[in-house]
C-alpha cells in the first residue's frame, strides 16, 4: 500500500510538474508571438511612412516646378535654391540656362529630411527658350494619306510604302495598300503602293457649312502642297443664303502627337495664348466675290461647332467686303458692321459673336492699301497672309482675364505661298480704326472654364457668295502654341 501511495503521490508530483512546464512553454510562445506582432506592426508603420513620405515628396517636388515656372523662375538665387516649410520639408531648385533647347528647371521634393524616414523625388521640365521655332505644332492642312486611304500624320511628304501581293500564274499581282505587285510566277511579288504621296485633308478639322463635307473641301495639290479649295453651298436651292464654312481644330485626336491644349491652358496658370497663320486666295472677278469674309477664328467653343448652332461662339480676324447691304449668308452682320458695307473695298476685320442670335458684331477694322502689301488697288493679292496673336493675361479688373488680341497681314512678294514665316519684323503691324495701338483688348471670350468644356478653340472660316469652283483658297496654315512671356510647348 505505502508503494503503492508514494507512486501515486509521484504521479500527481510529476503532473504539477508537467503543468507548469507547459505554462511556461505557453508564455515563451506567447512572448515570441508578441514580440513579431511588435516588430510586424512596427515594419508595417513604416513602410506606410516611406510611402506617404514618396508620395510628398513628388508633390512637393511638383509644386517647385510650378513655382519656378509661374511665378519666380528670374528671382531664383541659383546659389541658394532650397526653400524650406515649416515643418521641415523642402524643395529643392536648379535652373539650366545653357541648353539651346530651352530652360531646364530641376526641381526635388524632401520629406522628412535628416531622419530614417527621409523621402526624395526630383522632376525635371524643359521650357521653350522662346526662339522662332519653339511652340510649333505640326498642325496644317493636309497629310499624305495612308494605304488604307486615310490621312497619316507623318510629315514626311515623299516616301514610298511597299505592298505584297498575290500574283497570278503569269506573275501580275495586287499589292497590299492598293499597291502593284510583280509576281514570281506562284503569284506571291512586291510592289510600290500608288496614292501613297496623295495628300488628304488632316483628319484634326471638322468640316461644317453644308450637306457633304467632302463636296465643301477638296485638296488642291496642283497649287502647291497644302492647299485646300473651297466650295460653298446655298442654304437652299431655291434662295440666294449661303452657309458659312467652318473648319474646327478637333486638337483632342490621337495624343500626344496633338497640341494638347488643356495641357498648355492648366500648366500656364488657366490661360491659353497662342500665334495662328493661313494664307487666302479668292477670285473676285464679275459677280464673284461681292460679298466674302475669310480668316481665323479663335476661342471657338464649343466643341464641333457649327454656325447652324446658336450656342457656338467665337472671336474672328478676317479679311471682308460688302459692295451693297444685302449679306447673302445663313450667318448675319448686326449694325456695327453698317460703316464697311456699300464699299468695293477690302478690309481687315476682327470681329465676335457672343450671344445666341446668329450674327456677328464687329470689333474693329481697317480699310486695306496698297502700302498694306495684301491689296492690288481693287483686290485682295493672291496667297495674302492673315497673322493671329492672342495673349491672355491677367490684367483686367482685380486681375481679371483679358485677351490681348493682335494682327499681322503681308503680301505673296515678301510671303509666298509655301512659305510659313514667324518673323514679325517682315510683316505689316495692323492699325485699327478705333484702337490704332495694338493689341485690342477683350474680355468677353475667355478660358475660365477650358479645363471643363475643352472647346475645339481655334478655326478657318469662310464666307462666298458663289458655289462655283476653283474660287476659294487656303493654304499654309500654322500654330505656335505659347506666346510673349508664357513657356511654349514643343509637340
Amino acid at each position: 500500500m505505502n508503494g503503492l501511495r508514494r507512486t501515486v503521490k509521484f504521479f500527481s508530483i510529476n503532473n504539477k510538474g508537467f503543468m507548469i512546464m507547459g505554462l511556461v512553454a505557453a508564455m515563451t510562445v506567447i512572448g515570441v508571438m508578441s514580440a513579431g506582432t511588435l516588430y510586424f506592426t512596427s515594419g508595417s508603420s513604416q513602410t506606410g511612412l516611406f510611402s506617404n513620405g514618396s508620395s510628398k515628396a513628388y508633390y512637393l517636388a511638383e509644386s517647385g516646378i510650378r513655382y519656378a515656372r509661374y511665378a519666380k523662375l528670374t528671382e531664383v538665387d541659383e546659389t541658394n535654391n532650397t526653400f524650406t516649410f515649416a515643418n521641415g520639408d523642402a524643395f529643392k531648385l536648379e535652373i539650366d540656362n545653357s541648353d539651346p533647347a530651352g530652360i531646364i528647371i530641376s526641381s526635388t521634393g524632401i520629406v522628412n529630411p535628416g531622419s530614417w524616414f527621409e523621402s526624395k523625388c526630383e522632376l525635371k521640365k524643359i521650357f521653350g527658350s522662346g526662339s522662332a521655332e519653339s511652340g510649333l505644332t505640326d498642325v496644317g492642312f493636309t497629310v499624305p494619306v495612308n494605304g488604307n486611304g486615310n490621312g497619316n500624320r507623318n510629315r514626311n511628304r515623299n516616301r514610298n510604302r511597299q505592298g505584297n501581293g498575290n500574283g497570278n500564274g503569269n506573275g501580275n499581282g495586287n499589292g497590299n495598300g492598293n499597291g502593284n505587285g510583280n509576281g514570281n510566277g506562284n503569284g506571291n511579288g512586291n510592289g510600290n503602293c500608288n496614292g501613297c504621296n496623295e495628300l488628304v485633308l488632316d483628319p484634326r478639322w471638322t468640316v461644317t457649312g453644308g450637306s457633304n463635307a467632302s463636296e465643301i473641301i477638296t485638296v488642291n495639290s496642283s497649287l502647291g502642297e497644302g492647299v485646300i479649295e473651297l466650295k460653298s453651298q446655298k442654304l437652299s436651292p431655291n434662295n440666294n443664303i449661303f452657309n458659312a464654312i467652318l473648319l474646327s481644330l478637333n486638337w483632342r485626336k490621337d495624343t500626344p502627337e496633338n497640341p494638347d491644349l488643356d495641357e498648355v491652358w492648366s500648366e500656364n496658370t488657366n490661360l491659353l495664348s497662342y500665334e495662328a497663320q493661313v494664307k487666302v486666295k479668292l477670285e473676285t472677278m464679275g459677280s464673284n466675290g461681292d460679298h466674302f469674309m475669310h480668316g481665323i477664328s479663335f476661342r471657338l467653343l464649343p466643341q464641333y461647332p457649327d454656325w447652324a448652332d446658336s450656342s457656338i461662339r467665337s472671336y474672328g480676324i478676317s479679311y471682308f467686303r460688302s459692295v451693297d447691304s444685302n449679306w447673302p449668308f445663313n450667318v448675319g452682320l448686326d449694325i456695327s458692321f453698317d460703316p464697311i458695307m456699300n464699299d468695293s473695298g477690302v478690309y481687315i476685320v476682327l470681329w465676335e459673336k457672343t450671344g445666341d442670335t446668329n450674327t456677328l458684331s464687329l470689333l474693329d477694322y481697317k480699310e486695306l492699301t496698297v502700302s498694306d502689301g495684301v491689296f492690288d488697288g481693287s483686290n485682295l493679292e493672291d496667297w495674302a497672309t492673315i497673322v493671329l496673336r492672342l495673349e491672355e493675361k491677367f490684367t483686367g479688373p482685380g486681375g481679371t482675364r483679358q485677351n490681348h488680341i493682335s494682327g499681322f497681314i503681308q503680301g505673296p512678294d515678301t510671303i509666298p505661298q509655301g512659305t510659313i514665316e514667324w518673323d514679325y519684323d517682315k510683316y505689316n503691324i495692323v492699325s485699327w480704326n478705333t484702337n490704332n495701338s495694338q493689341p485690342v483688348v477683350d474680355n468677353s471670350l475667355i478660358t475660365e472654364d477650358f479645363g471643363t468644356n475643352r472647346p475645339d478653340e481655334i478655326g478657318i472660316h469662310a464666307f462666298y457668295d458663289s458655289t462655283a469652283s476653283n474660287k476659294q483658297f487656303f493654304s499654309d496654315f500654322s500654330l505656335k502654341v505659347g506666346t510673349g512671356t508664357i513657356p511654349s510647348y514643343q509637340w
